[in-house]
């Protein structure tokens, strides 16, 4: 069954690449550029996580976490980004590995 999703996954990835390559040039593929998206996404998950670094606290978690959302700006903002980033990381990195393994 691995192989299965594996397999679908890929042509639907395929099919989504094609279909981004048909509306954009390549350049302007962001499909195309996944290894230079893993890159500024990382990139960002260092800025942002380093900033979480220095403002949370590890013997009050609730608070640290509590004054992180109570700073709407830059708070809130800067752990949704770092959240989001994460999960992009992940789905660039997934497609980068299955176009690779499927040529």
């Amino acid at each position: 069954t691995d192989d299965a999703y594996e397999t679908i996954v890929a042509d639907l990835l395929r099919a989504i690449d094609a279909a981004c390559h048909r509306a954009f040039d390549w350049r302007y593929n962001p499909l195309h550029q996944s290894g230079a998206l893993a890159v500024v996404l990382l990139v960002l998950l260092i800025v942002t996580g380093l900033y979480l670094l220095v403002v949370y606290r590890v013997a009050t978690p609730w608070e640290s976490v509590a004054r992180l959302q109570a700073d709407p700006w830059l708070g809130r903002w800067v752990r949704t980004l770092h959240r989001y980033a994460s999960d992009a990381i992940i789905v660039v990195g997934r497609r980068m590995n299955t176009c690779r393994s499927s040529s």
